[in-house]
């Protein structure tokens, strides 16, 4: 906690983690072993609760256009670390009115790390026996993406994001920014490619 907390790409990176392990290891026993919540053992679950967690944690924050929302300095999505920027609204890229989670501000960038993680969670639920789970994951991460195709893409660009006025950051709409080197648009691809 010392870090601060607030982060909505984290339980994300927990997911693609694990996925990457045991893609690497063929160890799906980790997903047994007890984890603390909170640094607390008390509170202690298995990892693949934790996944389980994570993975609903993005689906309860998802913003007006369904996105997932920005958090405290997700990673590539600082667009809130320079909202106290005396520069003209119209000039910076801000996200949040806070260094904290707003109802608003919405990610392009985490929504395609859900549909890609999302996609690994659910295989790893299928794995395990778990086929209720996993044609739920399946089915919010479908979600997310139809989110993108309507929301995120503007028939020339993905958006970065929408900041906490619903305005977009990196459309063709935008005079500034509209491209931004990101792996994003690699999770909205035609299912076929």
């Amino acid at each position: 906690m010392d870090i601060g907390s607030g982060f909505n790409d984290d339980p994300l990176w927990l997911i693609a983690g694990c996925a990457a392990y045991i893609k690497e290891t063929g160890d799906f026993s980790i997903l047994d072993e007890q984890v603390d919540f909170d640094n607390d053992s008390t509170k202690a679950q298995p990892l693949m609760e934790h996944l389980k967690r994570s993975f609903d944690f993005t689906v309860t924050h998802l913003g007006p256009h369904k996105l997932p929302l920005i958090g405290r300095a997700d990673w590539n999505d600082c667009l809130n670390l320079n909202c106290f920027s005396a520069e003209s609204r119209a000039n910076r890229s801000t996200t949040t009115t806070d260094l904290s989670e707003g109802p608003v501000a919405e990610s392009i960038f985490i929504a395609a790390m859900f549909v890609k993680y999302g996609k690994e969670y659910a295989a790893i639920c299928r794995r395990r026996g778990n086929e209720e789970e996993a044609v739920y994951a399946e089915k919010e991460v479908e979600k997310v993406y139809q989110a993108v195709l309507d929301a995120g893409w503007d028939g020339e660009w993905f958006l970065r994001a929408y900041d906490a006025a619903g305005e977009k950051v990196g459309s063709k709409e935008c005079e500034e920014g509209k491209i931004f080197i990101e792996p994003q648009a690699s999770a909205f691809l035609p299912k076929s490619a």
